[in-house]
């Protein structure tokens, strides 16, 4: 950071130098010879040796020595080498001179300092700095003179500490929005997400969807084709959200393989829809055009604040559920966690008893209908087209028990660590996991069922988790057995 008061004074005393050059040579009317130049140019030299022993302000002497060096400069100083305070000046007594009408020329019109400015933007000048210079003369901020007999214009003090204001104003900008942002993607970050979702929901009567997306096999891509492959995937999903979301929309990477939108004033759930299938299409076909060889596709879950939630931490939990169900039954595609409500079951029976008839009807069941989805999708994929023994176990969590979401996570833990390749599980309500063992009887399931209870209650006894009461039951399928 730089101070503003010691530019101040720098630029006071920046043409210091002049005092050791001939009058015939500063008030002559017309081009200099080079000889003359040369003498001229030696004003900075001289301003600096008069000044080398003032040391209250910093960079005084290195300021006024280098405000006419070349950003460019073969010399022993360059580029960032020359002090910001000399960079500045330097653009700034341009921008002075080059307004002042001379005699032997008029004063250049904006557009005309522009364009030399742009002209010597990295060779002459600092090309930070041209850029603040110019974007100043397009807000009308530096008055041209051009026919203007009043002396209004701006000294080189006054414009020197203007883009030393404007340059760290973007500096300080920049470093806030590098924080807020995302590296790889320049997407912005879950903190910035929850904070503008949570501004823009306090607004009575705003309406807006949460749509956490996920890469589906991430992690295979990385290891089968590299992690540039992998970069590739991520920067190609955040293109496609900015191309499928409106400008106004709110994008975020969480970080990893996983991302979120939120569509603000969110409109019909058809609507909603149309943006996921979009997304969805748009990034498979983005993937292709990279690598025919990359399956690559992503799934959705949805939330909705009219019905799931009027903030950001329980529009994303809830939103995080949907995609659950997604990444356990259907990758590729979308889900609502409305619809996800109706498969937790009655609070009467827990969703065994309607279980136990999805098992046991020989009605084809729909994901449209009252059913439950959730178990469909797993009776359709092992049962229709297999003979096999199929066997599902329901563990049921007691919802009063102290440190339920502990038990819950350590539940998940003890499901994960008992099942063969094959297997498989699912979260069945917000108190439930379902099990599916392939081509196993009931006597099996129940020593499965009976080591995840063991290995349950150890886990809570050893984390010191407070108790949460588990039970399960057994269904079979496709058996002659049946043990409700």
């Amino acid at each position: 950071m730089h101070d503003a008061t010691g530019l101040y004074y720098i630029a006071l005393l920046h043409d210091i130098g002049k005092i050791g050059i001939s009058e015939n040579i500063l008030c002559k009317n017309s081009p200099l010879t080079p000889e003359e130049q040369e003498i001229f140019d030696s004003h900075a030299e001289i301003g600096s040796q008069l000044l080398k022993d003032f040391t209250l302000i910093k960079n005084l002497s290195e300021g006024v020595r280098y405000h006419h060096t070349r950003y460019d400069s073969d010399g022993d100083i360059s580029g960032i080498k020359i002090p910001m305070e000399a960079r500045i000046i330097a653009i700034a007594d341009y921008i002075d001179i080059a307004r002042t009408p001379r005699d032997i020329r008029p004063a250049f019109t904006d557009e005309e300092l522009i364009e030399k400015l742009m002209n010597e933007r990295g060779a002459r000048f600092d090309p930070v700095l041209v850029d603040a210079a110019i974007d100043m003369i397009n807000s009308g901020y530096v008055a041209s003179k051009v026919n203007d007999e009043e002396d209004n214009d701006m000294d080189v003090v006054d414009f020197s500490n203007a883009i030393l204001e404007r340059v760290l104003n973007e500096y300080i900008e920049d470093i806030k929005n590098k924080a807020q942002k995302d590296a790889l993607t320049g997407l912005w970050n879950r903190r910035f997400m929850a904070q503008s979702v949570n501004s823009y929901l306090n607004v009575s009567g705003s309406r807006g969807a949460l749509l956490m997306i996920d890469l589906d096999n991430f992690k295979s891509i990385n290891d089968t084709f590299g992690h540039i492959s992998g970069d590739d995937s991520l920067l190609s999903l955040s293109e496609t959200l900015k191309e499928c979301v409106r400008k106004d929309d709110i994008l975020c990477r969480l970080g990893g393989d996983e991302f979120i939108a939120f569509i603000v004033s969110a409109g019909t759930k058809d609507e909603i829809e149309t943006i996921c299938k979009r997304i969805c299409s748009t990034f498979t076909a983005k993937m292709s055009e990279i690598d025919p060889r990359i399956q690559a596709s992503v799934s959705i879950g949805v939330s909705l604040s009219q019905t799931d939630g009027s903030n950001f931490e329980t529009l994303y939990s809830k939103a995080d559920k949907a995609l659950y169900f997604v990444k356990q039954n259907k990758k590729g595609t979308y889900h609502f966690y409305t619809e996800t409500g109706r498969y937790t079951g009655s609070e009467s029976d827990n969703g065994s008893g309607f279980l136990n008839k999805v098992l046991n009807t020989n009605e084809t069941l729909t994901p449209d209908s009252e059913a439950f989805p959730r178990i469909i999708s797993f009776i359709d994929q092992y049962t229709m087209h297999s003979q096999q023994r199929v066997q599902a176990i329901l563990f049921t969590l007691d919802p009063s028990g102290a440190d339920f979401q502990a038990a819950f996570e350590t539940l998940h833990s003890a499901v994960c660590g008992n099942l063969r390749r094959g297997d498989v599980f699912a979260r069945y309500s917000d108190t439930q996991y379902i099990v599916i063992l392939i081509n196993i009887g009931a006597d099996i399931a129940h020593k499965v069922a009976g080591r995840i209870e063991e290995r349950y209650k150890n886990e809570i006894e050893l984390n010191g988790t407070g108790k949460v009461p588990l039970r399960f039951e057994i269904f079979s399928i496709n058996d002659d057995e049946q043990d409700v």
